[in-house]
């Protein structure tokens, strides 16, 4: 636009100089003597500072793989890791893919196999140290996979086995279980909560989360957790009601802390967890009302 703005007015400028009468010299007249003109004053110019070189910024190398899994990484390289819980034949590798559907129905080296393989779910990400990681198994009639989870269901076999064990391709660590639950497995149900995140924008919503799995906890267990712990849940489905699953949720041994100081000896019962809608549909009962204000405070 300005390029054809210059070319009218350069056009329109020439127009007028050539519509322009021409106009009578007036008669010469002796010139003046030149003036004196003072030598011109040069001024330095203004000094300039360098701008300083910024340092080169450098990402940190990633964490080096331990050694083990060295054999396992060449068998499958979704491997990420292996999860270990006392009491049950649960000892299995961990993978992972972008596609949370496919270790479903295939084994660890890939071939078709209802088992499946235990997974860690899609949304996350080992060398980001998520605040929450979910691994998902099969409850399978022949006992395999995450199948063993259903010993939890009893209050006798958590106090026996209230820590299990997850290491990933770059640290080994021990969870301590803080909650047994039950959850919907669609979004049709009323109480419905997706718990597979992996992060949390603030404090504050990763305080619900925590919220939602303790509230729904099937047993009272003394554990605390704090925002600056990370977790783990794992899950399989579970038939006292369709498409419901069983979560077992455990927050990562901090630094110092010894498991022979934890006394099981207090764990109990729940009195009113939070259950499901269908689950109350299908037994009866009502939601606690403290928790479903806080949790869902629009029903």
């Amino acid at each position: 636009m300005r390029t054809r703005f210059t070319a009218v007015l350069l056009a329109l400028l020439l127009l007028l100089g050539a519509c322009s009468p021409v106009e009578s010299q007036p008669p010469p007249t002796t010139a003046a003597p030149p003036a004196t003109t003072a030598a011109p004053v040069t001024t330095a110019p203004p000094e300039t500072t360098a701008p300083a070189s910024e340092a080169p910024v450098t990402e940190p190398p990633p964490p080096e793989i331990l050694p083990q899994w060295d054999t396992w990484l060449v068998r499958n390289e979704d491997f990420v890791g292996w999860i270990t819980v006392p009491g049950t034949i649960i000892d299995y590798p961990v993978v992972y893919c972008e596609d949370n559907a496919f270790y479903l129905t295939h084994d660890f080296d890939t071939y078709s196999d209802p088992d499946g393989t235990i997974f860690l779910s899609m949304e996350a990400d080992l060398l980001e140290h998520n605040q929450s990681w979910s691994l998902f198994g099969h409850h399978r009639k022949n006992g395999r996979m995450f199948s063993d989870l259903h010993k939890y269901k009893k209050l006798a076999f958590l106090q026996d086995s209230p820590v299990f064990t997850f290491d990933t391709l770059y640290q080994e660590a021990r969870y301590v279980i803080f909650s047994v639950f039950y959850m919907a497995g669609n979004q049709d149900d009323a109480y419905f909560y997706y718990y597979p995140r992996s992060d949390f924008p603030s404090d504050a919503q990763f305080e619900h989360h925590i919220d939602q799995l303790q509230s729904r906890s099937i047993f009272d267990i003394p554990v605390e957790v704090l925002t600056t712990d990370q977790i783990v849940i794992l899950t399989c489905c579970s038939y006292e009601t369709e498409d419901l699953r069983i979560g077992i949720a455990a927050r990562r041994l901090r630094e110092g802390e010894d498991t022979a100081e934890l006394d099981t000896s207090v764990y109990a019962v729940a009195e009113n967890p939070f259950y499901p809608k269908k689950w109350y549909d299908k037994y009866g009962g009502q939601p606690p009302a403290d928790v479903l204000e806080r949790l869902y405070p629009a029903k």
